[in-house]
């Protein structure tokens, strides 16, 4: 379930601050509880059963997970790890947060998941992501053989390193887009990284 109608409503970025604008964090649990229940009622009346849930943004606060808990939500794609871990009594599947950084071609070790707005995507980006499932086609996956894996411990230290590290390359990759286009921003961030000017 990605959230109820991806409308950014506060500008808090919650508890993993990729963004700083969310269509959960900072509301309060009844504002917070009518979204999802709604949403949660709407699937299932088209026979759509759920419990993983994808905030829009990427943001959303311990709010969120406590409602989340009490309507048997068990799962939530976001966070930054090498395998699920449990957080506030709920699995975590880590995330790549960006499409440039699922398109290069040696991943980080471990569980990553990324995310595609099916309603948004056009022809160009619908090849990008057939090249990354081309790609990486012999490391995917199904949700149901991640959440058969070991779920790990909380990394807070971990977490706030990736998520310092990709600011940065977001920032710098802003800067280099606007220098060079798109493509031989991506070709320079990427042969910055191999050479080591970049640790991520």
């Amino acid at each position: 379930m990605h959230g109820y109608s991806h409308v950014y409503v506060t500008e808090d970025a919650g508890i993993f601050p990729l963004n700083r604008f969310s269509e959960f964090a900072g509301l309060d649990v009844k504002a917070q509880e009518d979204k999802i229940v709604r949403v949660k009622e709407k699937l299932e009346s088209k026979g759509i059963k759920s419990n993983i849930f994808m905030a829009p943004g990427h943001s959303f606060d311990d709010i969120t997970i406590d409602v989340l808990r009490r309507h048997h939500f068990e799962y939530i794609t976001d966070g930054f790890s090498k395998k699920p871990y449990c957080r506030s009594g709920i699995t975590f599947i880590p995330i790549v947060p960006n499409i440039r950084e699922a398109e290069r071609k040696v991943l980080s070790a471990g569980i990553i998941t990324l995310v595609v707005h099916t309603d948004t995507t056009n022809e160009a980006l619908l090849e990008r992501y057939k090249i990354i499932c081309e790609m990486h086609k012999e490391s995917l996956a199904s949700y149901e053989e991640i959440m058969s894996l070991a779920v790990s411990e909380y990394d807070a230290e971990y977490e706030k390193w990736k998520l310092k590290n990709h600011h940065r390359m977001t920032r710098l990759y802003r800067m280099a887009k606007k220098i060079f286009g798109r493509k031989k921003a991506q070709y320079k961030i990427r042969r910055a990284q191999r050479e080591g000017v970049f640790l991520l």
